[in-house]
């Protein structure tokens, strides 16, 4: 997958309310990742404090994505263990919107899937799940390397969710 070097991930902090705000109420966060979108900054700052508790109880599957020179966060990445194959994890990244298309969602996933080699070495397939329309997540899965594994329509409009997969042991 390459080398990254530009950003790091680590844990959130109470200084991060702002930055985290901007992701969870950005547009893009409303149309792809509705689950996550607030309103105000305390329906943020309640999400922040449930995230700081769950990595204190040792849940590691969340992260920051940091620029190391600007020395500030850009994005951040999450994973959940699949429904349907506990050696897998669904990837959900955000960027900032100051930071889109300058790489970093895919630096950060690539960052993230070595955090997770150490962490978790049982996990050997990572997977995104797309909507049609998006297509810079669908541009981050294919520099990924990740391959189109299936297509399913999802709600009463049938927007068609694209399943795109990585296996550790797949050859490159």
């Amino acid at each position: 997958m390459g080398k990254s070097s530009r950003v790091k991930l680590r844990l959130f902090k109470d200084k991060d309310l702002d930055f985290l705000h901007g992701l969870l109420t950005d547009p893009a966060t409303k149309k792809y990742f509705k689950n996550l979108y607030t309103v105000t900054k305390e329906g943020t700052a309640h999400r922040l404090l449930e995230i700081e508790k769950e990595q204190r109880d040792g849940y590691d599957l969340r992260y920051v994505i940091e620029d190391k020179k600007l020395k500030q966060p850009v994005g951040k990445i999450s994973g959940t263990i699949a429904k349907d194959d506990d050696k897998c994890i669904e990837l959900a990244i955000l960027v900032h919107p100051d930071y889109r298309g300058q790489g970093y969602a895919k630096e950060g996933a690539i960052e993230y899937i070595k955090k997770m080699r150490e962490l978790r070495p049982e996990i050997v397939k990572y997977r995104m799940e797309i909507e049609e329309s998006n297509k810079a997540s669908e541009a981050v899965a294919k520099k990924l390397e990740f391959k189109l594994k299936s297509v399913r329509e999802v709600g009463p409009l049938k927007t068609k969710m694209y399943r795109w997969e990585d296996r550790e042991d797949a050859e490159k």
